[in-house]
């Protein structure tokens, strides 16, 4: 099981969330955004289970949990999350 944390949950990290909650192989354990009402819009989004809800997704960063980080945020802000995971590993 890839136990995964998704960054950004506007039109296409939802979009993110529905394709990774269909595979039995992947589980969506945390998601981030800093739009509360996007969080609370996200969890529609699955069927298989509940993942924890944050508005900084330096806390998705910290779960030891975690084994895939999706970025699904505008482009101008992939650089500087990429770059902090390093910091995370």
């Amino acid at each position: 099981m890839i136990n995964i944390g998704i960054i950004g949950v506007g039109g296409m990290g939802i979009s993110h969330c529905i394709g990774f909650d269909r595979l039995s192989e992947c589980r969506v354990v945390a998601v981030a955004d800093t739009d509360k009402k996007q969080l609370e819009y996200s969890k529609n989004a699955f069927r298989m289970n509940s993942p924890k809800l944050f508005t900084d997704y330096k806390d998705i960063l910290k779960m030891s949990e975690v084994n895939a980080v999706v970025i699904v945020t505008p482009t101008y802000y992939h650089t500087q999350i990429a770059i902090l995971m390093n910091n995370f590993l």
